[in-house]
């Protein structure tokens, strides 16, 4: 039955140990490539029993994320000799200490895998100095780690790793780290392809920023998540100021103690030419450093989604910070495409909403920019620009 079966999703569910038992047993599915088994509640009986099937040849992805899988469960499919395709490994959510990250360390016939998911789990720096040596992921491109309790010691390991050669991704949020450890990470020569790096809800201030900002090796980086850390004013003036990373596309710098000296800072960057979002929700901003924002057209030519929900813009603010946005940005507009285009001064279009507007308005092909606010009640003001959309979120 299905001998062609390509793709089986039976996430949500409650097979449990016993159901996924009798999956393993299965001797037809030689086509199999994705396997989704999330929240089962598959244990470690469970997960041994589907490392033992021999006929799942093809299988590329497997998902095994919010189970109750631990050490023996990662041992066992670490042990499986047949799925030498696959390249995503999703175990977040599980059960998993620093002996089942040395076991799938061990494993010597995932070569081809390329995504590897472990998110919250409690691999620690032992796990984490483990799968750092690991002598059979060098194709590895993503690697998660979010929530592992990895602290500084655990950073110190990753970044003297030199056997993920083609990461391109790395997920360390929460992970107890501080600036200490990250004077050595961006000093790590291999991961010459990273192009994301998420630091968010760490305590890295001012100094670790400057650590990241001095880094010299990761050039082609395009999105940088430091949200929910300290790096204050300081902190932003060392990252607005660094050219390495001109490739940037993504900053979330949200939650991190920045006022308007540090919107002043971002305003006066010249090397992120092709950065499209930029998050500075619940930075104390206020509505001068929002309009400082919003004037650095000239870098951010290609800017599409800019969030500044609770940046310190209070009701009475609101209506004259969209009249400042409206008149400085248009003002550059204009100065830019030529007086043409001055008949753009006005809105076209005001929409009351309830919420957020999450894309833009494009009609007959023109250009918009959009406004959005929605406290106490959403105005969305569009406008016909001969340049990329841009939206603004604020409260």
């Amino acid at each position: 039955v299905w001998t062609n079966l390509h793709t089986l999703g039976l996430s949500g569910n409650s097979i449990g140990d016993e159901g996924a038992a009798a999956l393993s047993q299965n001797t037809v599915w030689t086509n199999l490539h994705t396997l989704g088994l999330s929240g089962n509640s598959i244990g470690d009986e469970g997960a041994a029993a589907l490392s033992q099937n021999k006929v799942w040849t093809n299988l590329h992805t497997l998902h095994l994320l919010r189970n109750s899988i631990g050490d023996e469960g990662a041992a066992a499919l670490s042990q499986n000799k047949v799925w030498t395709f696959l390249s995503t490994l999703d175990l977040s959510f599980n059960k998993i200490t620093h002996k089942g990250a040395e076991a799938l360390s061990q494993n010597k016939i995932w070569s081809a895998l390329r995504d590897l998911d472990l998110n919250h789990n409690y691999i620690g720096s032992k796990g984490i100095k483990a799968l750092s040596k690991s002598q059979n992921s060098e194709n590895l491109t993503a690697l998660s780690l979010e929530d592992n309790q990895i602290g500084n010691d655990g950073l110190e390991e990753i970044a003297q790793n030199n056997s993920w050669p083609n990461l391109q991704e790395i997920n360390l949020n929460k992970n107890e780290l501080t600036s200490e450890a990250l004077y050595v990470l961006p000093k790590n020569e291999p991961w010459k392809h990273l192009c994301k790096l998420s630091l968010s809800n760490n305590s890295i201030d001012a100094e670790g920023a400057r650590y990241l900002a001095l880094s010299k090796h990761w050039i082609h980086l395009m999105s940088l998540d430091l949200s929910y850390n300290l790096i204050q004013d300081k902190g932003v003036k060392a990252l607005a100021e660094s050219s390495t990373f001109s490739k940037l596309k993504s900053l979330n710098l949200k939650s991190n103690q920045i006022s308007y000296v540090g919107a002043n800072y971002l305003s006066q960057n010249a090397s992120w030419t092709q950065l499209r979002t930029l998050i500075l929700s619940w930075n104390n901003i206020s509505s001068k450093g929002a309009v400082l924002i919003i004037s650095n057209t000239k870098t951010w030519s290609n800017l599409l989604d800019l969030y500044l929900f609770n940046v310190g813009i209070d009701l009475q603010q609101k209506e004259k910070f969209l009249e400042e946005i409206e008149t400085k940005y248009l003002h550059i507009s204009a100065k830019k495409y030529g007086e043409k285009y001055l008949m753009a001064e006005m809105p076209d279009t005001i929409l009351e909403m309830d919420c957020v507007k999450s894309s833009c308005i494009e009609e007959d092909n023109n250009d918009s920019l959009i406004i959005t606010g929605y406290i106490p009640e959403s105005v969305v003001r569009v406008f016909d620009l001969k340049r990329k959309p841009l939206r603004i979120a604020l409260n």
